[in-house]
């Protein structure tokens, strides 16, 4: 319990990064659907402190892909710990002997230098907007997972 100068008090809880009102988070609205559309795709990433947001594989590829979501202030830049944070991720799941395709999904704004970075260690980046639809976030993903998408849910496909 806090209270205020004004002598109001107020009470908060932490959560495990979920938010708490009636109004899913962003984030929470992307792990919700990723769920939903990938299905048995999914997989259960040990829980460790180096464990990803979300982990898949789908029919057809030879190797996972970890996803780890930094949603936050869009005016904010990427923080900078996301490469090591990535990195460290993706060396835990290698010691299992699987080479996992690491995926960066953010709303913060990411410098070309950042940008680079991720790139050259091999991590793919998707920034995402909460005015696109979440259909179009998870084509997204599946795609830098080098999975094949369909586009406007027609026969037309798709590999990246």
């Amino acid at each position: 319990m806090w209270r205020t100068q004004k002598g109001k008090s107020f009470s908060f809880e932490v959560g495990e990064g979920r938010s708490r009102g009636t109004e899913k988070s962003f984030r929470d609205r992307i792990l919700e659907v990723l769920a939903e559309q990938l299905g048995s795709s999914v997989l259960n990433a040990q829980p460790s402190q180096t464990a990803p947001d979300f982990c898949f594989q789908l029919p057809g590829m030879d190797h996972p892909a970890i996803v780890e979501l930094k949603i936050g202030d869009p005016e904010l830049p990427l923080p900078s710990s996301t490469l090591s944070q990535v990195r460290l991720m993706m060396e835990s799941i290698r010691q299992t002997g699987v080479s996992p395709t690491a995926i960066v999904v953010t709303n913060y704004q990411v410098y070309p230098s950042q940008k680079e970075e991720l790139e050259s260690n091999g991590i793919k980046l998707v920034t995402v907007s909460p005015k696109a639809g979440m259909a179009k976030i998870v084509e997204e993903i599946k795609s830098a997972a080098g999975g094949v998408v369909e586009i406007g849910g027609g026969a037309a496909t798709t590999t990246v």
